[in-house]
């Protein structure tokens, strides 16, 4: 299964080499940034570039989902729910969330690991429910990153426990890690709903 699983993500990073390289790209700027002591411009990057373009590999992933050539075809499609919906969306934001928390445990502040690490999750999580649910990458992600955005400026109002930037720019009279356990609950019901939609996904057939 592991190969399977590993021969499996080598063909998306082959076929969608784009969605992994932008992230990786700037992930290096990044590093140039702190090399050159740009500190302030390089933590300025992880926070308002690299987090959410992290998101770019989800949309490779469920690219079989997501492609308006394949909507179709995916009624009928032998898919794994559980495969497509939950495990290799969860591994592949361990993978993300483990790099990019390296990253900002190593240059802005390694308090921050453990938020930064379920910010990620969470991410990753809603994005691929939102694909799940609407078929349609552009959908998908648009959702997610206008959530995250429009957290980000409002400092989470409205968003209660579930605010992605917690563990940077912490609510009033909150620490960075006070919302990690209802961000992880949530991320195990998002997955679970992506394995409902996509196990009954003749079903929910949205079309746009």
């Amino acid at each position: 299964m592991v190969t399977k699983e590993l021969t499996y993500l080598i063909y998306i990073i082959k076929v969608y080499w784009a969605f992994f390289l932008i992230p990786i790209l700037t992930l290096l700027f990044i590093l140039l940034e702190f090399q050159l002591g740009m500190n302030e411009m390089g933590e300025g990057t992880i926070v308002l570039l690299l987090f959410p373009l992290s998101i770019l590999p989800i949309v490779a992933l469920f690219s079989h989902i997501g492609s308006l050539e394949q909507k179709e075809l995916l009624i009928t499609l032998p898919l794994s729910h559980w495969q497509t919906g939950m495990i290799r969306p969860l591994i592949l934001s361990v993978l993300v969330g483990l790099a990019f928390t390296l990253l900002v445990s190593k240059y802005i502040n390694n308090a921050f690991f453990l938020s930064a690490f379920t910010s990620i999750l969470f991410y990753f999580a809603i994005a691929s429910f939102s694909i799940s649910f609407f078929k349609h990458s552009g959908l998908g992600v648009i959702f997610p990153l206008f959530y995250l955005t429009f957290g980000m400026f409002t400092t989470g109002m409205g968003q209660g426990p579930f605010y992605l930037s917690q563990w940077y720019r912490p609510k009033a009279f909150t620490e960075v890690n006070d919302f990690i356990g209802w961000q992880l609950i949530a991320v195990i019901i998002l997955y679970l709903g992506s394995v409902f939609l996509i196990k009954y996904r003749s079903k929910f057939n949205i079309n746009f």
